[in-house]
């Protein structure tokens, strides 16, 4: 399975099932990325795992 750094770069336009479309921010590990969504507050993160994410 690929990790995070293998599949995403940091400002790739992303979906999550859960929180709908975002940012990816920065990548922590090979499992967690830090990503912006549409639909939370301005200025806030979310902590998620890749495997959640779908790159658009």
């Amino acid at each position: 399975m690929p990790t995070a750094s293998e599949r995403l770069e940091d400002g790739d336009r992303i979906t999550h099932d859960r929180y709908g479309l975002g940012t990816v921010v920065r990548i922590i590990d090979d499992h967690e990325v830090v990503c912006n969504f549409k639909h939370d507050l301005e200025g806030t993160s979310r902590v998620v795992s890749h495997l959640k994410l779908t790159k658009l």
